[in-house]
């Protein structure tokens, strides 16, 4: 009887220790995803993105669908902003693979599928679209898009709403080479962006080049003055990367 008691008092130990310790897993995971969700509001000041940078690369290990999708999204942002194609395609091949490796955790995400295909996206930037379409990219970048707009057509994720699946689809038909390049395709999606999301800047800049490109040159104008007057306040770095982005365009479209 002792010994079934001892025993019995042993495994309920032993039970107790492994409660504790994946709750302490759990508070940490927790703790790391805050941290790193405060510091994103910062990721452009020099002081925090090696931060961000060194918590990224710990999540690479991790099998933990929310700190992966904010992983891909960390790789996009830098592979966004990369100074020349070689490191954009190294970011971007980085951010795909880690938004594959959680869309496998959990395959129904949305953050997911939208940050996997905003990585494959930039990959396809630096290798050239045509030879993207070669690797046949196109549907992987563009079918979970769509499954994103079907999913939630009123950006109600505010997860995937620093760029919007409508977006990227409107830059998508921009972006690709005749004959598959369809300008009214791409000022439909992008129009609708701006009305369901005004304050996305990015919207609005990719706005301007389709109406540039359309034919449209006042209301490519008109697209540039509401970036370089709109709040920065819905997320200021993405912000201000586009309102630079915005006045390097302005001045290219004063020369035509």
């Amino acid at each position: 009887m002792m010994t079934l008691r001892l025993a019995s008092r042993f495994l309920g130990a032993m039970w107790l220790i492994t409660w504790l310790a994946a709750a302490d897993t759990d508070a940490g995971g927790s703790t790391d995803i805050a941290q790193l969700d405060e510091l994103w509001g910062k990721r452009d000041d020099p002081q925090v993105a090696p931060q961000l940078a060194a918590m990224i690369k710990q999540f690479g290990d991790s099998q933990d669908y929310e700190k992966l999708w904010r992983a891909a999204r960390w790789y996009f942002w830098e592979a966004d902003g990369a100074k020349d194609d070689a490191g954009k395609k190294t970011l971007g091949k980085a951010g795909w693979d880690i938004g594959d490796k959680a869309k496998k955790i959990d395959s129904k995400g949305l953050e997911a599928k939208y940050w996997t295909s905003a990585n494959i996206g930039a990959y396809s930037e630096a290798v050239g679209i045509f030879n993207a379409l070669t690797e046949g990219l196109e549907a992987k970048f563009r079918d979970p898009l769509e499954q994103c707009v079907k999913a939630d057509p009123n950006h109600l994720n505010a997860n995937i709403n620093y760029v919007g699946p409508q977006t990227a689809l409107g830059r998508y038909y921009f972006r690709l080479p005749w004959p598959k390049r369809n300008l009214g395709k791409s000022k439909t999606l992008l129009q609708l962006s701006v009305k369901v999301r005004p304050e996305n800047l990015r919207a609005h800049y990719f706005l301007a080049e389709t109406l540039w490109d359309d034919g449209k040159k006042a209301d490519a104008k008109a697209e540039l003055a509401f970036i370089h007057d709109a709040s920065e306040s819905y997320d200021p770095p993405e912000a201000r990367r586009v309102k630079g982005m915005a006045a390097t365009l302005a001045e290219k479209y004063a020369k035509e």
